[in-house]
């Protein structure tokens, strides 16, 4: 009886114990940190992304925020490239995790990286929409149709734009 007892609390003790989420105060500090550059908060994300936890829906949550404030302040190609980089891990992340609060930031990625721009590839556009879809986005599907209604009907004569909306769809 004793041992009985014994082995059941050790089972609701190690439940406990692996029940409790992952502490990423760790990571969450190093990524917003005021002196962060594009490429220290990408190295962050790819820890984080190597690391494969489960259940960091809001660290990427809170990434996607300060990668979307930050993102007016690219200068140089290097941290455009960071960036880029960065805000594919969070989107796919955000997928995964299926994090429905961030709906609204991912469509805010989509807008921003909207291959419309001439410097946008079409890779981040495509795993933000992705994203949204996986986290049940609803409220945007109105906008997402229109979107891509646009792109449909625009006429693109050059190669290489193509081949970044094509991307995008």
């Amino acid at each position: 009886m004793k041992r009985g007892a014994m082995a059941l609390f050790l089972c609701f003790f190690g439940m406990t114990i692996f029940a409790q989420g992952v502490d990423m105060s760790y990571y969450t500090n190093e990524y917003t940190r005021a002196d962060g550059t594009f490429i220290d908060r990408y190295e962050v994300l790819k820890t984080v992304q190597a690391a494969n936890l489960t259940g960091i829906g809001e660290f990427y949550d809170t990434a996607l925020k300060l990668l979307l404030l930050k993102t007016p302040d690219v200068k140089t190609k290097e941290d455009r490239d960071a960036n880029d980089a960065s805000a594919r891990i969070i989107c796919q992340g955000l997928g995964a995790e299926k994090y429905n609060q961030s709906a609204a930031d991912l469509y805010q990625a989509v807008q921003i990286f909207d291959v419309a721009f001439d410097y946008n590839q079409g890779f981040v556009m495509q795993d933000a929409l992705t994203a949204l879809g996986q986290v049940g986005g609803k409220d945007f599907v109105s906008h997402i149709a229109q979107r891509l209604a646009d792109i449909n009907t625009r006429s693109v004569s050059d190669v290489e734009s193509k081949r970044r909306i094509q991307r995008a769809v």
